[in-house]
């Protein structure tokens, strides 16, 4: 809680009980002093006080208190929290028999209801415009206002109904890139094509809410990402950032839409090998909140932490510029300490994958492993999910670097049944598992070269293969090849290959 929660809270709760707020503000006191919450000692700390004799009970009712202070505090925070109060306060007026009154708090709730588009909200305004139909036996209505309800009404169950069908397939397409990544075979793009087909994603003149709109391009960026035409999801994307900032009153209160879809443009970006555009755009990332004026919430700074921290990551990564994340390591380590146990597993599996992939790159292969273990290990995720597969990946190719040759065979065994199991073996993982299978049995410096060459040569065709595409998004093996057979550092490689793709784009 901030200063001035707690601060309402002990001014709250005097008024709402003053007897049973002495033995809650004790509690509330003790609690707020820790750093960390600890009930043992708290336990021993109120031994004997007979008002506390019940702590599970005086706990729960503290829980409870201080959720209706902080809903007190933050009623003028969000419009559904301000229309709530508003359709509460007719509801007294209405009690009251003061009927004009209560209709003028109403128009305020329609006006703000409209202005921010929550249809859900305006059906229920409806029903209480209804209700003064009924209050006078009909007295003032007129045959066009009744009809004019009925229009009104299923206009916002219509808009309502295509947010939600909306809603529906974005989390079909979502589900499956969060998981599986981008499609790397006929039948997956077959499957999102067939997702995409749906009416409401054909044509976005039949939609008539900003949000609607802003879910058109949503799901069809992510669809076009999703079967690897990068190009249209960037154009989709943009289309879906103009919705947001042309209408921000629509969105202000759901600022990770505007945040998941910049840095999804940023991401697009860095795929297509435009660096210097991710990098203005994750300056323009940072400063959205104060752009949207969007309010400080402990939310509001995971979300900053998270993403941006990824990206940031990412870009330095691709760009082999080992050496800057290293700089940041210090940032990435308070940010996991502070916000870890509430990341996603997704964005906290993604950090570690970045840690690790810029300690490999920097030739720390065994911190890199340290953090793929702690990936593969600590983390509660889809064992399915793409991070899961590459970082196993990744970890063969660290355990190679830092001559592991014992756990090797282990991993190796696991990393096969892994892929096999769950479908992922396409073009490159058999590839790479043969040429680790190799590379165990060679005597000699030449023939390990002899090998590398061997995969260089079946992993070369592989990066302009939109089925494969993927592979170089998560890591180099051109470069990492290039490396074990003339030495040069890897770092070095990857800095030389991005600057070729920034030439090409």
């Amino acid at each position: 809680m901030t200063g001035p929660e707690k601060r309402y809270y002990k001014v709250f709760i005097g008024k709402l009980a003053p007897g049973a707020g002495r033995d809650q503000k004790a509690l509330f006191d003790a609690i707020a002093a820790m750093e960390t919450f600890d009930e043992a000692s708290l336990l021993i700390r109120f031994q004997g006080q007979r008002s506390l004799g019940h702590f599970t009970t005086i706990k729960h009712r503290l829980y409870d208190a201080v959720l209706r202070s902080l809903a007190a505090f933050h009623t003028e925070n969000s419009v559904d929290a301000r229309l709530d109060r508003l359709l509460h306060q007719v509801d007294i007026l209405h009690d009251k028999a003061l009927y004009s009154d209560a209709d003028r708090l109403l128009t305020t709730a329609r006006r703000l209801a409209e202005t921010h588009g929550k249809h859900i909200c305006l059906l229920r305004i409806l029903r209480y415009e209804q209700r003064a139909l009924e209050r006078d036996n009909y007295a003032h209505a007129t045959p066009q206002a009744v009809a004019e309800l009925l229009v009104e009404g299923h206009d916002a169950v219509e808009q309502e109904g295509a947010i939600q069908a909306l809603w529906n397939l974005k989390s079909k397409v979502f589900m499956g890139l969060y998981r599986n990544g981008q499609a790397r075979n006929a039948q997956a793009i077959a499957e999102v094509d067939e997702l995409i087909k749906h009416p409401l994603l054909s044509d976005q003149n039949t939609l008539h809410s900003p949000r609607a709109s802003f879910l058109f391009h949503h799901i069809r960026g992510a669809a076009n990402f999703a079967t690897g035409k990068v190009e249209a999801c960037g154009h989709h994307l943009k289309e879906a950032l103009d919705v947001l900032e042309t209408n921000q009153g629509h969105f202000k209160e759901d600022p990770n839409l505007a945040f998941s879809t910049l840095s999804n443009l940023i991401y697009v970006h860095v795929h297509l090998g435009e660096y210097q555009l991710a990098q203005d755009l994750l300056k323009e990332f940072r400063t959205m909140p104060g752009r949207w004026e969007m309010p400080e919430t402990a939310d509001l700074d995971l979300k900053l932490f998270a993403t941006s921290t990824s990206l940031e990551l990412t870009i330095h990564n691709r760009l082999g510029a080992f050496d800057k994340v290293m700089d940041l390591l210090a940032m990435v380590e308070r940010g996991l300490e502070k916000y870890g146990d509430d990341l996603s597993p997704i964005r906290k599996a993604s950090i570690f994958y970045q840690v690790a992939y810029a300690h490999f790159g920097a030739g720390k292969p065994d911190i890199a492993i340290r953090w793929l273990h702690r990936l593969l290990n600590d983390i509660r995720i889809d064992e399915s999910a793409e991070i899961v597969c590459f970082a196993r990946i990744l970890n063969l190719l660290a355990y190679l670097d830092a001559r592991e040759l014992g756990l090797l065979p282990y991993a190796l065994r696991n990393t096969a049944r892994f892929l096999s199991t769950r479908d992922r073996m396409h073009r490159f993982e058999p590839i790479l598992l043969a040429m680790v299978r190799k590379l165990m049995k060679a005597r000699t410096p030449e023939n390990r070269i002899g090998i590398h060459r061997g995969f260089l040569e079946s992993i070369l065709p592989l990066e302009n293969d939109p089925f494969e595409r993927t592979v170089f998004d998560h890591l180099d093996p051109i470069a990492w090849a290039e490396s074990r057979i003339t030495g040069r550092p890897f770092a070095e490689l990857v800095q030389e290959r991005a600057r070729r793709h920034v030439f090409a784009a």
